[in-house]
């Protein structure tokens, strides 16, 4: 089993980083976040998507954490996360 972010192929790495952006825009996402303490269900629901997804979508954002807890989900509300160099 691979881990989050590693893809065999950069075609699929590129397919999955436009699917999470499409279905999960970073303002949208970050919002989320936000809204619901970071709570892996509830922003799979909200999303209509995989719980793995949302984890992808967490770790492309700079959130840490097996899920996205609240001292992380607080502290990148409001932030600009693109400036810590993740992919956005």
């Amino acid at each position: 089993m691979r881990k989050i972010g590693q893809y065999p192929e950069p075609d699929e790495q590129e397919a999955c980083l436009f699917a999470d952006r499409l279905l999960m825009p970073k303002d949208k996402f970050c919002k989320a976040v936000k809204e619901t303490g970071g709570d892996i269900a509830k922003l799979a629901a909200y999303f209509q998507v995989p719980t793995l997804a949302i984890r992808h979508r967490a770790a492309q954002l700079g959130y840490k954490g097996h899920g996205i807890d609240e001292y992380t989900a607080k502290k990148h509300a409001g932030q600009n996360i693109g400036k810590l160099g993740h992919i956005v």
